[in-house]
């Protein structure tokens, strides 16, 4: 993909025309009969989406899988039931919408943090520190993604198929601007040959060193401690990039057995084992790092957000004995 962080600006920035982000009190808005938020003495309303909708169900108590049923069969009653306990409480609410729909509903100690700050952070930071060049880019309206590759390349030898194995290093990067997610840097190996990513797995206490909820910070405290982020993850790649190559000299007996049993006790799916299992069948490597490349090379089939998780859930085998 022929991306440079200068095209993910514009269009970041061209994505974020519309949006209008409105604190409220309780009084001065309720759901309407047809399910779409109204602000009082006004003709002004706003849809919900799947998301913002969760978000304000789990706000006031509600349970979420019933409200978005009643969303769709009888908004009537979920607006009597919205109103009830939205009534109950003092407390605003931050709505952050882009033009006629709520893309989240948030409390106010929510600190904002959008993704053309996050870009324009990226893009002081490059100026001075060499974290490679984007490969992948990714947004919709929960989540931001980026993926930056250094062009570093370093021989594994070849793979069992005989090709090259080329690995370099880089960095992911994630934020939400709905609450979604945190904004997260996470050390990454690139495989050229297949174009997998390995993503560095971390305890909970090391994770947050490179990850950042969105609340207590302004622009310049996320600009600071991701800048920290990025050198510490750079720092960190190298020793991810030890262990994965390390990992071609553990051999494994039945891999497809151990794929199974990994999978399920990590509570994947049988569509999800049955598709880890067919890409090892492509690159049969009787090793922890073939087991590893199936399970990112089968990431590959998933949406953004299912393919990160099991990017990071092949970097936790790193630290575990699956032999």
């Amino acid at each position: 993909m022929n991306i440079s962080l200068g095209n993910i600006i514009d269009h970041v920035n061209l994505d974020s025309i519309g949006t209008r982000d409105l604190t409220l009190s309780p009084e001065e808005f309720f759901m309407d009969t047809e399910g779409k938020l109204r602000l009082k003495n006004t003709d002004i309303r706003y849809d919900f989406n799947d998301w913002s909708l969760s978000q304000a169900c789990s706000s006031l108590g509600m349970p979420i899988r019933y409200e978005r049923r009643l969303m769709d069969m009888n908004p009537m009653l979920l607006s009597k039931q919205f109103n009830y306990w939205k009534n109950m409480t003092d407390k605003p609410v931050l709505l952050r919408t882009k033009n006629s729909r709520i893309r989240g509903y948030l409390s106010t100690s929510y600190s904002i943090y959008n993704n053309s700050e996050l870009c324009d952070t990226l893009k002081d930071i490059s100026q001075n520190t060499d974290f490679g060049d984007p490969s992948s880019f990714y947004m919709d309206e929960k989540r931001f993604h980026i993926r930056f590759v250094i062009d570093s390349p370093i021989d594994a030898g070849k793979t069992v198929i005989g090709l090259n194995d080329i690995l370099k290093t880089g960095v992911d990067i994630t934020n939400s601007e709905v609450g979604a997610a945190s904004v997260s840097i996470v050390p990454m190996v690139y495989r050229l040959v297949c174009t997998n990513g390995l993503r560095a797995w971390r305890r909970n206490s090391e994770s947050e060193q490179l990850s950042f909820r969105h609340s207590r910070k302004d622009t310049s405290q996320f600009h600071s401690l991701i800048n920290g982020a990025i050198v510490s993850a750079l720092d960190s790649n190298h020793e991810l990039l030890d262990k994965f190559i390390a990992s071609k000299q553990i051999n494994v007996l039945d891999p497809n057995k151990i794929i199974e049993d990994l999978l399920t006790r990590n509570k994947f799916t049988q569509t999800d084992i049955k598709n880890v299992q067919e890409e090892y069948a492509l690159e049969p490597d009787p090793t922890k790092y073939g087991i590893i490349n199936a399970i990112t090379g089968a990431a590959k089939k998933y949406g953004n957000e299912e393919r990160l998780q099991m990017e990071s859930f092949a970097g936790k085998l790193l630290t575990l004995n699956v032999a």
